[in-house]
């Protein structure tokens, strides 16, 4: 495969198929399981060998049955590790790792049963008085217990939060939503009966073969966060999840340790990215999948089985039931969505023109991903991209604002044209090998298209590709890099191989499933890894959410960072921007003084006290009195937020015009108004205001940091401006 064409986006956690309609016998999956270890050790780039990585593979298999630490004792935990966690190696080469795998599945098994019986036995017994004055240990993640004794007193505390936690979801759904109060179906001891006996009907279930694959997962993932292996059927379900179009409505989901499925993701302008009120962070605890009445309780559910539920036919509604992920633990709200069609290659490039009434041009392009079609060259992003820019050179932009946030990465070779439009022809990556080969890739174009001033507006979920682009324009002083303190940090090049490739003749090659590995690492052309640092910004901007819990460097086995020499002769070239401390300054200025950064700070510093918090009160008025303070808190910013917004609107009206630039509109001489709606609103939005008691919407969309890069865009361009009229 031409390596410039290999995919090097961020990888997703998605949900598969146990199901098998002819399963494998022992004898073949020990098999498999061989040449799986022997794939990975030869084509994964770290050349670790499984007698190195087999006590972590250990580490992650037990993970994955039990991540809440809430089924297995120490005791177990320590038999186990003391007799097969070194072991692993010699157990695949002797094709013995079944017998393993399923005497430690068996426990597990045993476990959540008596677990089962005793949360069913506890709210038969339902005698939890909630005016006592107790408390709920917030549980170690590193810890299992000791015993019987010890868990059965943990899991009463937490079975009374769970019941005192729904019991306050239902008394906030009665005073603001009574429909959807008397549509529910179950009574708050069945419901968590259901839930917990769920995870125990599933087991029942499993096959042998699920059990062991479990196992194969977690060898692969012990290697790396982005090296997977899928059984047959799961690789079914894998190709049929990444064509080019599914219905659904946007939500990339990942599992939780309390049980339930998280939003690590949503898709740029999917149904619940235009829907507005889910956001990255909140956790689903029930989908509604004909919105008719009728919730599924999804903790602890499979991610497949939650993903099935959540998507349905295009035009058909969908409820959520959702905890925010900036409100109190017992503040719930159902949202609906209408599901369509999302086309993940038509996430084309776009941009918006700001005209000012002193006639200033800046443009803002919105990269939501590095789409590319094999079949039709007019339908990837460079081309579109390449299109824009040129009507933007002839609209005469004075300054280019980049927007690549939540953009997850593509193909290599996108990114080598996108750099070279900006950069003219230069360097732009290293990539090292397994082997240790390394191979220098340049840009293709000897001009570039745009030569002014451009800034590039990134977050924390800008990965890969995304991050070659920020980093070529960064170390060629280029560009202005804005956003979190760094990217995601995804330095490395994923390729799909067939374990069967590898397999002789008669071995068990219809059943061995497909490996995701790691073969490549790509540098920037001064020489340091992407990876983990991630693309560090000039100016950093302040972020609502707290970022140390997301990126490259939080997941568990992630490759280091690290540095080789930089590319020969490339010194001469490299600059830093010379605006940026001018810049950084009169940002600061601005964010001092916003009240939406000042917002973003006090969100931030409240989700850092609420996981700092090592106990949760089980007395119901205490809690109800936590619920209201919230709740009061949380209306008086939405009414704060109105009166900014329609004061900022107004603003805004008289400052500029926005038109908006489509690939469809190329060509269009006369560019549609964009911001004609946000007059007609605002109008409406003096009448009602007073009335309305929904959630303000942000002006033209812009949330505060998009709004900050502009500002210092247009800083850079009277900078340039200032500078060139001195020079002169």
């Amino acid at each position: 495969m031409n390596p410039l064409f290999k995919y090097i986006g961020l990888s997703l956690i998605l949900g598969f198929s146990w199901g098998s309609a002819q399963q494998a016998s022992f004898k073949e999956l020990d098999a498999i399981s061989q040449y799986l270890a022997n794939s990975l050790e030869k084509y994964h780039f770290s050349k670790k060998s499984i007698e190195q990585i087999s006590p972590r593979a250990f580490d992650a298999y037990i993970e994955s049955l039990d991540p809440a630490k809430i089924y297995f004792f120490q005791g177990d935990i320590d038999l186990f590790k003391d007799k097969y966690s070194h072991k692993i190696p010699e157990l695949i080469k002797k094709q013995e790792l079944s017998t393993a795998i399923l005497e430690i599945h068996n426990t597990y098994e045993k476990r959540v049963k008596a677990v089962s019986e005793y949360i069913d036995n506890l709210l038969e017994s339902d005698n939890f008085d909630f005016t006592k004055d107790e408390t709920l240990e917030i549980k170690d993640e590193d810890k299992w217990h000791a015993d019987q004794l010890e868990s059965q007193a943990y899991l009463r505390k937490l079975i009374k939060s769970n019941y005192l936690d729904e019991y306050l979801v239902r008394e906030n759904l009665k005073k603001t939503n009574e429909k959807a109060y008397n549509e529910l179906t179950s009574s708050i001891k069945d419901l968590l009966q259901k839930r917990y006996k769920r995870i125990q009907l599933t087991l029942e279930k499993e096959t042998n073969e699920t059990k062991i694959n479990g196992f194969l997962k977690a060898l692969a993932i012990a290697f790396d966060p982005h090296t997977s292996y899928f059984d047959i059927n799961e690789w079914k379900r894998f190709e049929s999840s990444m064509a080019n179009s599914l219905v659904g409505i946007g939500a990339l989901l990942s599992s939780d340790d309390s049980g339930y499925s998280k939003v690590s993701g949503i898709v740029v302008g999917s149904p619940a990215d235009q829907q507005g009120e889910l956001a990255l962070g909140d956790k689903i605890m029930a989908v509604d999948s004909k919105a008719n009445g009728n919730p599924v309780d999804i903790t602890f559910m499979r991610l497949d089985a939650i993903v099935d539920l959540i998507r349905g036919k295009k035009g058909s509604k969908v409820r959520l039931k959702i905890k925010s992920t900036h409100d109190s633990a017992t503040t719930v709200k159902w949202i609906e969505i209408t599901r369509d069609r999302i086309e993940i290659k038509n996430e084309f490039v776009k941009a918006e023109i700001i005209q000012t009434k002193d006639d200033k041009k800046l443009a803002v392009i919105s990269i939501p991903s590095f789409y590319y079609d094999f079949n039709d060259p007019k339908l990837r992003v460079s081309t579109h991209l390449k299109q824009v820019l040129e009507r933007l050179r002839d609209e005469k932009v004075q300054g280019i604002l980049l927007d690549l946030r939540n953009n997850g990465g593509g193909y290599l070779e996108e990114v080598r044209k996108m750099v070279g439009y900006f950069t003219g022809y230069n360097p732009m990556l290293q990539i090292k090998d397994s082997r240790g080969g390394m191979q220098v890739l340049s840009t293709p174009f000897s001009k570039a298209i745009y030569q002014g001033p451009l800034a590039v507006l990134t977050n924390k979920f800008s990965a890969s590709a995304s991050e070659i682009l920020a980093a070529a324009l960064q170390d060629y002083g280029r560009a202005v890099i804005i956003g979190d303190d760094s990217t995601y940090g995804k330095g490395t090049v994923q390729e799909v191989k067939s374990l069967a490739s590898d397999m002789p003749f008669f071995s068990p090659k219809a059943k061995a499933g497909f490996m995701k590995v790691t073969i490549q690492k790509y540098y920037r052309v001064n020489g340091s890894s992407v990876q983990n640092k991630g693309v560090v910004s000039d100016i950093v901007l302040p972020s609502r959410f707290i970022l140390d819990e997301y990126g490259e460097a939080t997941q568990d086995y992630s490759l280091p960072h690290d540095i080789i020499p930089p590319v020969d002769g490339i010194s001469s070239k490299l600059q830093k921007l010379s605006a940026v401390d001018y810049l950084s300054q009169q940002s600061e200025q601005r964010i001092q003084a916003s009240e939406d950064f000042k917002e973003y700070e006090l969100l931030r510093q409240e989700m850092l006290e609420r996981e700092e918090k090592t106990t949760i009160s089980l007395n119901l008025a205490q809690r109800q009195q936590e619920q209201a303070e919230l709740i009061a808190k949380g209306e008086k910013r939405k009414e704060l937020r109105k009166q900014r917004y329609a004061q900022q609107s107004e603003t805004d009206l008289a400052l500029f015009d926005i038109y908006s630039l489509s690939i469809e509109d190329i060509k269009t001489p006369n560019l549609p108004l964009a911001n004609q709606a946000l007059k007609d609103d605002y109008m409406k939005l003096q009448k009602t205001k007073d009335q309305d008691d929904s959630e303000p919407e942000l002006p033209h969309g812009w949330v505060p940091e998009k709004r900050e890069a502009l500002n210092i865009l247009m800083d850079l361009v009277d900078y340039n401006q200032q500078k060139l009229a001195l020079a002169q």
